[in-house]
């Protein structure tokens, strides 16, 4: 029997226990159905839930090339990340992510209110910024790290200081939440709205009252890509040209997403980009009942490849995973132990 078919009958069966809700929802990220107490009395289970947990974790991995992997502990010292806990809330730690061209992890450390670097070996290297809660980090061409909080688009300063690029006007619709980017485009530093229209700034204007260009969708090759939901059981990632004109009515389909049968319905369907040889990745949540799975879709010359992704978060995480140039993926995972980083091949 196939191994993912294997790992969906633990899943049917309630093996992997309740969806924890983080992120399910654009700008909304998931709540716990309970308490706080009742959330994380989840994974206080018997030894043998534990067990087949396990068991499907391991056919997980090997439904999905594991190419690297390493736990950061939770705490305040410099080579943890920090996580906060108490009677009625919900735990909170690590918002966002992004990998460096070097091939480091940068991590926003939420509760520590700083931004550290670590090796794709998970060795803590340093503490990039300090006093900042960023909601999304990028690079520019250049290689400079971009942070995203509330309207301040940030950079790495002396001594870790936050340096700050610009501000983005009020006249921009943000919403802090899963999905909330900061991009860099062409010279350019661009954020998006919900609806996935991206506004692009020069930041040699710090206080800039209006963007310098506004496109629909994310940067693809052969043009812009943004998403339509037909309905609960299919969706495309269309692909429309570079101008301002374009609408929702236009542009050709790059990539259907398939449904997810009778009993289920999409979640996000959200363009993730390409990597150096054009391929397209899309993320996919599939939903059917309480059971909600993470799915990392490549759309190429040679077909179709996916892969699913453990979705079990212990916290709200608004970037999940992010694609490489060459085709892997890093995904960032919360749990009760720590923050689990894993590199995967898209087979």
């Amino acid at each position: 029997m196939h191994i993912r078919r294997i790992a969906g009958l633990f899943l049917e069966a309630g093996l992997e226990g309740r969806y924890s809700g983080a992120g399910n929802d654009y700008g909304r990220p998931g709540k716990p159905d309970t308490l706080a107490s009742r959330y994380r009395s989840r994974y206080k289970q018997d030894e043998n839930m534990r067990a087949h947990r396990g068991l499907l974790v391991a056919l997980l991995a090997l439904a999905s090339a594991v190419a690297g992997a390493f736990t950061v502990p939770w705490g305040t010292a410099p080579e943890n990340l920090g996580l906060r806990t108490g009677p009625e809330i919900e735990p909170s730690g690590p918002l966002t992510f992004t990998v460096s061209p070097s091939g480091s992890i940068i991590v926003a450390d939420s509760v520590n209110r700083c931004v550290k670097e670590f090796s794709s070996e998970g060795k803590y290297l340093r503490t990039l910024a300090v006093d900042v809660v960023p909601s999304s980090l990028t690079h520019d061409a250049s290689g400079r790290l971009l942070m995203l909080e509330g309207r301040r688009v940030l950079t790495p300063g002396e001594n870790g200081k936050v340096a700050e690029v610009l501000t983005v006007p009020e006249s921009v619709p943000l919403v802090e939440g899963y999905g909330q980017d900061v991009l860099a485009e062409n010279g350019r530093i661009g954020v998006n709205d919900p609806d996935e229209y991206v506004y692009l700034f020069d930041p040699k204007d710090p206080q800039p009252l209006e963007p310098a260009a506004v496109r629909l969708g994310r940067r693809a090759p052969g043009g812009r890509a943004f998403t339509v939901i037909k309905g609960f059981n299919d969706a495309s990632i269309r692909l429309a040209a570079d101008s301002p004109a374009q609408t929702r009515a236009s542009g050709r389909t790059l990539v259907l997403v398939a449904g997810s049968g009778p009993s289920g319905r999409l979640g996000v369907v959200a363009y993730r980009g390409a990597d150096k040889s054009g391929a397209n990745y899309v993320e996919v949540e599939r939903i059917s009942g309480r059971q909600v799975q993470l799915f990392v879709e490549r759309y190429g010359g040679d077909g179709k490849a996916s892969i699913e992704l453990p979705n079990n978060y212990f916290t709200t995480v608004y970037r999940k995973f992010e694609v490489q140039p060459d085709g892997s993926v890093w995904q960032m995972l919360t749990t009760p132990a720590g923050v689990e980083f894993t590199r995967r091949e898209v087979k």
